[in-house]
């Protein structure tokens, strides 16, 4: 797998931007999302001190004996970037998505207009967070798939489901917080949603 296609499989988020190599591993993480592909020397090995790996539970090839759900996605014109696929930190809240005003008798705070409590407005440099730079955002962004005993995001999903040879781990357990996947080159570990 290519460095580019690596990196794009999962959305960059501001406590785990960068991938990062440990032991016989290269990694990749979202938070929601963890990837793994053999060691890449071209990788730093600078893993986040807040990602516990060995908490993660990695299954051996033959353990993924689920095939790829299939299922249907409904997407709209981005209202945060309003479809350009950029955005950048709203200037009257500074990203906070709220304004707050003061007189001598109170202080008040209220959403702001200018981004509608969003934190960003179109246009500028960033990609957009909400829609990961297509322009289109999910209709229902808790959208989700039942397969077996979980609930797995759709949004989750799309990142994956355009890997080669794609499969999932078991995944029966009511108590399942997270469902390993695997593809031709890597595997990685999904989180699942409450039901």
């Amino acid at each position: 797998m290519d460095l580019s296609t690596f990196c794009t499989c999962i959305r960059d988020l501001p406590t785990l931007k960068e991938p990062f190599s440990q032991g016989n591993y290269t990694y990749a993480s979202n938070g929601h999302m963890i990837i793994r592909v053999p060691f890449r020397p071209d990788i730093p090995e600078k893993k986040p001190d807040n990602l516990q790996l060995e908490n993660l539970v990695f299954l051996n090839r033959e353990e993924y004996t689920t095939e790829f759900p299939k299922y249907k996605t409904e997407k709209k014109k981005c209202s945060w970037c309003r479809g350009s696929g950029r955005t950048q930190i709203c200037q009257e809240c500074d990203g906070d998505g709220y304004v707050e005003l003061e007189n001598d008798f109170n202080q008040y705070s209220a959403e702001c207009k200018t981004c509608r409590g969003e934190g960003e407005t179109p246009g500028g440099p960033e990609k957009c967070s909400n829609c990961d730079g297509t322009g289109q955002a999910y209709v229902d962004k808790y959208d989700h798939v039942d397969i077996g005993d979980v609930r797995l995001g759709k949004k989750l999903l799309d990142k994956i489901k355009d890997l080669p040879g794609v499969r999932l781990g078991p995944v029966d357990g009511a108590e399942r917080q997270q469902v390993a996947f695997c593809f031709d080159g890597g595997d990685g570990i999904l989180m699942t949603m409450m039901k």
